[in-house]
């Protein structure tokens, strides 16, 4: 692993919704489908989300081909609404992308904040792929944050 990262990125959001209600659907691996656009499908998913565990998703950004990734959890804080994971492909590339989403409580709203550091460590993961991908996620975690709000109206309501 290499210390900086090739490409960062953010998105925040104020959500009408509790902030535990927020975490949890956050931290919730079978319900990505529901609010991330670019996921497909689960793959494979841990019994009990802790620190360490694993899923697999079949990832499908418009634009781009099907590819199926592996996120590890590095942190899971419900106490302070903090979420940490490694992203990366299932195949042998070393690439990845660590997300930090934080969810903070503002009287019965919820601050959302989320940052990614995206490391392509390959040559063609450097140079083509994430390119494509930090553009992507520019447009796709703001939609996400929106349609995390759009599920937790009909959740919460």
């Amino acid at each position: 692993m290499t210390d900086e990262p090739r490409f960062r990125g953010e998105a925040s959001a104020l959500i009408d919704a509790p902030a535990d209600a927020v975490f949890d659907l956050i931290t919730d691996v079978r319900r990505l489908p529901e609010w991330n656009n670019a996921i497909e499908n689960i793959v494979a998913g841990p019994g009990v989300l802790s620190e360490r565990a694993e899923w697999v998703v079949t990832m499908h950004p418009p634009g781009l081909p099907r590819w199926r990734s592996r996120s590890t959890v590095r942190l899971l804080d419900g106490d302070a609404r903090q979420f940490v994971y490694a992203s990366t492909s299932v195949d042998t590339n070393p690439s990845y992308i660590d997300w930090f989403w934080h969810v903070v409580d503002r009287g019965g709203r919820s601050d959302v904040s989320v940052r990614w550091h995206g490391y392509p460590l390959t040559l063609f993961r450097r140079y083509v792929a994430a390119p494509m991908r930090r553009r992507h996620l520019a447009r796709e975690v703001p939609a996400s944050l929106h349609a995390i709000a759009a599920a937790l109206r009909t959740t919460v309501a």
